[in-house]
């Protein structure tokens, strides 16, 4: 209740009508349920929005409580404020809770906020607690592939006591594309469709695309190595590049792909989780769907 007269005061010293209080206050209590543990379909439901734009604001937002503490600084205020601060831009950024911090930079691969508050309600919110469990036991919680990158990263921190640079994510430009995965087989291709225009890929180039679209509604960032794609080694750069001749004559602008690399070997796409969809009933009958699962 303190921190809503705060706001109040804040609304009412200035000239906001009735539905930028309602928006504002809305939204803050929006903020504050993202960087708890609920649910992600918890908090859709609730608000009516979609996590990707969920996501996307609440790192905006992050970068603003990053000027507030910089400002605080500059002012005079201690340290203590400006760290408040910092925190709760980390928050945002991740959307997990104080206790789900430490996990979340760590910044795994599939390791999302809803997989890092499950381990932390089973009390597994640092390293130490996680490096006691066996990989099948942590695969409980957090699918084996998940569980093999999380132990590699922790075997890669082990000489840290403590992970605790804040990054903001690079977020990544996006396109005004529509990608829908529907994934029916019809002679030997998998459908999907772009901006309303259906298209067939082969297999290797329906997989590849499907992960690429998982890690971007997985993680802010949306980054994956280019030997996880599935593609055969030595044609990985064959692969990527017929399935960008795929995609390239039915994307708004056809010069600018929507996949793009860091040239350190990890690609993404430059959608945002409300530009894409899967159809899961479909893409689980595959072939192939138990190496598609992140």
């Amino acid at each position: 209740m303190e921190n809503y007269k705060a706001l109040e005061e804040m609304i009412f010293s200035r000239a906001v009508d009735d539905y930028v209080k309602t928006k504002c206050i809305r939204n803050t209590y929006l903020y504050r349920d993202y960087i708890s543990g609920k649910l992600n379909r918890e908090i859709e439901d609730r608000y009516g929005l979609c996590m990707g734009s969920i996501r996307h604001a609440a790192e905006h937002i992050g970068w603003v409580m990053l000027s507030f503490g910089d400002i605080a600084r500059a002012m005079g205020y201690n340290e203590q404020v400006v760290e408040k601060f910092r925190k709760l831009a980390e928050q945002l950024q991740y959307g997990v809770p104080k206790s789900g911090l430490e996990l979340a930079r760590l910044r795994v691969p599939g390791l999302g906020r809803e997989r890092i508050n499950m381990l932390v309600r089973q009390g597994l919110e640092d390293a130490d607690s996680l490096k006691e469990l066996s990989l099948p036991e942590l695969s409980r919680w957090v699918t084996n592939p998940v569980a093999k990158r999380l132990n590699a990263k922790l075997d890669a921190v082990q000489s840290m006591s403590n992970v605790s640079s804040i990054e903001l994510p690079v977020i990544p430009p996006v396109s005004a594309d529509k990608l829908e995965l529907i994934g029916g087989q019809e002679n030997r291709r998998f459908s999907i469709k772009l901006n309303e225009k259906f298209i067939g890929l082969n297999e290797k180039s329906f997989e590849a695309l499907l992960k690429l679209a998982i890690a971007r509604l997985e993680e802010p960032e949306g980054w994956i190595d280019k030997n996880e794609l599935g593609f055969s080694e030595g044609g990985i750069t064959q692969g990527i590049s017929r399935l960008r001749d795929s995609l390239q004559l039915f994307q708004v602008s056809p010069d600018d792909s929507i996949i793009e690399n860091d040239n350190k070997g990890h690609y993404r796409l430059k959608l945002s989780e409300d530009q894409i969809s899967i159809n899961w009933d479909n893409v689980r009958q595959l072939p192939s769907s138990p190496n598609l699962t992140i």
